[in-house]
């Protein structure tokens, strides 16, 4: 499952894992950005909360999230990863070399230093 939060006045993706992530949470995420950015619309950032690293429901559900990003990464400004996840650590260095978008990890204690970086 996957809790998601756009907050149009300040064009913020907010997402919070808490298990697995399924094709239909990707579709539901993808349908609300898609309605936000049809109307010429950027979003500033996204933040990712999660104490640990969610994994995926299926390998559909993985490749329905790579997807994701790669139609919509050029379309945001920044990435927040708010987790102590080891994963989370290697997946922000990794995807900052390969996404149009600004990638930096946070601990996940760090919340509001994440969205600040986001909105600054």
């Amino acid at each position: 499952m996957v809790y998601h939060f756009l907050r149009e006045e300040t064009q913020l993706l907010i997402l919070e894992p808490t298990g697995p992530i399924s094709e239909k949470n990707i579709a539901a995420i993808t349908q609300k950005v898609d309605a936000y950015i049809e109307d010429d619309n950027r979003l500033k950032g996204i933040l990712v909360h999660s104490q640990k690293a969610p994994g995926w429901k299926s390998l559909g559900a993985m490749v329905k999230h790579l997807q994701f990003i790669d139609e919509h990464h050029r379309l945001i400004d920044k990435v927040a990863l708010v987790t102590d996840s080891i994963l989370g650590k290697a997946a922000a260095q990794i995807a900052d070399h390969f996404l149009n978008a600004e990638v930096r990890q946070f601990s996940y204690d760090e919340y509001e230093l994440a969205e600040s970086w986001l909105l600054d």
